[in-house]
Parts: C-alpha cells; structure tokens; sequence
C-alpha cells in the first residue's frame, strides 16, 4: 500500500510540475515579448530560452516541494518526461531532442535542489 501512495505522490509531483512550468512559461513569455525589442528575432530567441530555463526549474521546485522526500529525483522526473514529451513534440525526431531532454532534466533536478530548502516564513 505504501509503494502505491509513493507512486501516486510521483504522478502528482510531476503533473503540478508540468502545470506549474506550463503557466509560468506562458506568462513569463508575454511579459518578456511586450517591450518594443520584441520583434527582433534574436531577442525573441534568447528570451524563448531564458523563459523556458526558469519555467523548468519552477516546475522542478514545485514536483520537490510536493514530493516532500527525494526532492531532487522528483523534479530530475519532471525535467526528463515533461521536456523529453514538449521538446520532443516542438523538435521533432532529431539529435537536439536527447541535448534538449538533458538540459530540461538539469534544469528541473535544480529547482528540485531548491526544494530542499525550508520555505520562508512570514
């Protein structure tokens, strides 16, 4: 029973995770792309990346601070399916989706090791 509720506890880690880097990317995103800069495409570029750097590992943070236990394994989780499948389905089928699936699997391992931390109190 106890490995049941672990693996429940996972599932939920990993999709507040991805719902979590799914709100915070879109709003990050159209925050970044309204000053006047924003039709340059090289500006649009750095900023697309940025935005995703910090989108995953907020959803890295969220899944560890779920998970409670293993906070760092929870948000590796969410980095490697949740960017494998969005990489995967923008990408497509080439060699860049395994760098992408590595980076987003980094990115959400340290927003798991910022879950460790204690949250502040008021």
């Amino acid at each position: 029973m106890k490995a049941v509720a672990t693996v429940g506890r996972s599932v939920l880690s990993t999709c507040a995770g991805a719902v979590a880097a799914m709100i915070a990317f879109g709003l990050l995103l159209g925050l970044a792309w309204m000053p006047a800069a924003a039709h340059d495409q090289t500006y649009k570029l750095v900023t697309t990346l940025l935005v995703t750097a910090v989108a995953f590992t907020l959803g890295g943070y969220v899944a560890g601070r779920i998970a409670r236990h293993h906070t760092v394994r929870a948000g590796l989780i969410f980095g490697i399916v949740f960017g494998l499948a969005a990489c995967g389905y923008i990408l497509g089928p080439h060699w860049y989706l395994w760098l992408a699936g590595v980076l987003t699997a980094l990115a959400g391992a340290i927003g798991g090791r910022l879950a460790r931390r204690p949250a502040p109190t008021l």
